[in-house]
């Protein structure tokens, strides 16, 4: 057997699974909504990282350019001693304090001479080179095969001068990178970044002939300031950029002293860091990086969601640099699961709140079903003592109850006309009885009660509703002059009602009056036979429900008319005198 449960359990569930169906479906939305616009701001923002970073660089370039351009077209590239160079050494300790980021100038010559100028810019680079401690700038020098270091202060005054063989026989400016890529052509050229070898420090060398093409200026960018301002440019604590090349190798990263590592020990060569040994998963599991790497894409290690975007950044004369971001899922998002969350505590909290307020109005809606319910028990039980009286705010059940007041009142009022009529010995005065509590039933004015007698119809009685006699001339009536309304009844067997009209009011022998309508009910007894019929005059039109209750009440009418009748006949036939 199915279960059964109240409606107030059920609405209740009901609305509390609507308001969990409809919180679910927003709070995902919502956070679908929100991953997509975090994700599209991560993706929006690592290209406003690889513009910033890109224009960085080009603002370390263009100054060492523009002074290269200046360099290798002045008459330091025509001076043929060291003495005719360093008179130009004004020119380029003021291109160096011009450009933070260029930390040497250097002009090499096509005999094989080198006039390269440094800056010494803290107490680890002159401990390298054995300078004195107030030195600020490095004079390294290759004229006529002679080699020779020299130690100037800030104002460019000697300190000390060391001569050094050796660097002439070891040093050949021809046989480097950014002379070969620079001699052959009249652009400014840019060689790959790599580790300089006297500051340990990232950066790129560009060089550029000189207008008579027998010397090439060049100069070294450090390129370590770009790794610094990675670090500036975080979206979330957790994430990690990295700049590196097309080999994997750490170019820029936000600890400048991990771009570096020494594999064999602190006294071995130096190397540029591959990413994958920076410590970050998500750069771990990157590999064969280059510029069609580029784009946004998503990385799972160890249950931890990474975004990864990979945008190119574009040198001039060399392959592309690849700037990296990766962003923890669980850190980018996390913006989108506190929306979550706060949406689910609203959601309990209005679970919460509405149990008891839905559980109130669903009794409410209920208890008027309750006790129409118990009306109905005592409906079946015949117990008519009580009206109903259940209101209620649903118009439904409001309307149930006002037809089952309707229903009790009318199974009560029938009751109560069959028990009276029963409960009539006299026929005489059965027939008033019978047509004064039909006319109450009907709500008529007026009413005629018709008799079968030998073919002819016979005005039994006539009321008014308020018992009296009703004027005019009754007698007896031809069925076939009764009248529209009553022929029709009589001819169809059913009820009939319609405005009454002047054949009407002359076939019933009363006097005409404006806007009545006529209620024409047959009366059959247990064998379907005609044995009368009535006429009831009601002010207004009677209703569906009217009609049928005056046709129900006429066969209760019928058959009380011919049970009296048959008593009546015994009783005279029993009364009548005999005859011997």
């Amino acid at each position: 057997m199915a279960h059964r449960y109240p409606l107030h359990l059920q609405i209740s569930t009901l609305f509390v699974a609507l308001i969990l169906l409809i919180s679910s479906i927003v709070g995902f939305l919502g956070y679908k909504s929100s991953r997509e616009l975090l994700e599209s701001s991560a993706s929006e923002l690592n290209a406003r990282i690889s513009k910033e970073i890109h224009s960085e660089f080009r603002n370390l370039v263009a100054p060492a350019g523009m002074a290269m351009r200046l360099i290798s077209q002045s008459k330091v590239t025509e001076a043929q001693t060291l003495s005719e160079r360093l008179a130009f050494l004004g020119l380029i300790r003021e291109a160096l304090q011009d450009s933070p980021a260029i930390s040497a100038f250097y002009i090499g010559y096509a005999s094989g001479d080198l006039f390269f100028t440094r800056r010494l810019s803290d107490a680890t680079e002159r401990a390298f080179f054995k300078a004195p401690a107030t030195a600020a700038y490095l004079v390294q020098s290759i004229a006529q095969g002679k080699g020779e270091f020299l130690y100037l202060d800030t104002a460019g005054a000697i300190l000390r001068r060391d001569p050094r063989p050796d660097y002439a026989s070891n040093y050949d400016p021809r046989q480097r990178d950014w002379y070969s890529s620079a001699i052959t052509t009249d652009q400014q050229a840019y060689t790959e970044p790599y580790l300089f070898y006297s500051s340990k420090k990232v950066g790129s060398t560009i060089s550029r002939r000189s207008p008579r093409g027998d010397a090439v200026a060049g100069a070294d960018i450090q390129l370590d300031t770009l790794g610094l301002s990675l670090a500036d440019q975080k979206v979330t604590p957790g994430s990690q950029i990295v700049l590196a090349d097309s080999k994997g190798q750490t170019i820029g990263f936000e600890n400048p002293a991990q771009a570096i590592s020494f594999p064999n020990g602190p006294d071995a060569p130096p190397r540029l860091t591959p990413i994958s040994e920076l410590g970050v998963p998500a750069f771990a599991a990157l590999s064969a990086l280059d510029a069609r790497s580029e784009g946004n894409s998503r990385l799972t290690l160890n249950d931890e969601q990474w975004h990864i975007s990979i945008s190119p950044l574009t040198i001039q004369g060399s392959s592309p640099l690849l700037l990296i971001s990766a962003i923890p899922d669980k850190e980018l998002m996390a913006g989108a699961r506190q929306t979550l969350r706060h949406v689910a505590l609203t959601v309990l909290i209005v679970i919460l709140l509405a149990i008891p307020i839905t559980w109130l109005l669903a009794r409410s809606v209920a208890k008027p079903l309750r006790q129409l319910a118990r009306e109905a028990d005592l409906i079946q039980q015949f117990e008519f003592s009580q009206p109903i009286t259940v209101r209620s705010l649903v118009l439904e059940v409001n309307d149930l109850a006002t037809t089952m007041s309707g229903m009790k009142r009318t199974i009560r009022r029938f009751l109560d006309i069959s028990m009276a009529i029963a409960a009539e010995n006299d026929f005489d005065r059965l027939l008033p009885r019978l047509l004064s509590e039909t006319l109450s039933a009907a709500e008529a004015k007026a009413g005629i009660l018709y008799l079968y007698d030998h073919g002819q119809l016979l005005n039994a009685s006539a009321l008014k509703d308020d018992g009296s006699p009703l004027p005019g001339t009754l007698g007896q009536i031809d069925p076939a002059t009764t009248g529209p309304l009553l022929s029709q009844a009589l001819s169809s067997r059913k009820p009939c009602t319609r405005v009454l009209t002047s054949a009407d009011f002359a076939a019933l022998g009363v006097a005409a009056t404006n806007d009545t309508h006529g209620i024409a009910v047959p009366l059959h007894n247990r064998q379907q036979q005609l044995v009368g019929a009535m006429m009831l005059l009601c002010p207004v039109a009677a209703g569906q429900a009217q009609v049928s209750f005056v046709e129900a009440l006429s066969g209760s009418v019928a058959v009380s008319l011919e049970s009296k009748e048959l008593i009546k006949a015994q009783k005279t036939l029993f009364e009548a005198p005999s005859f011997s």
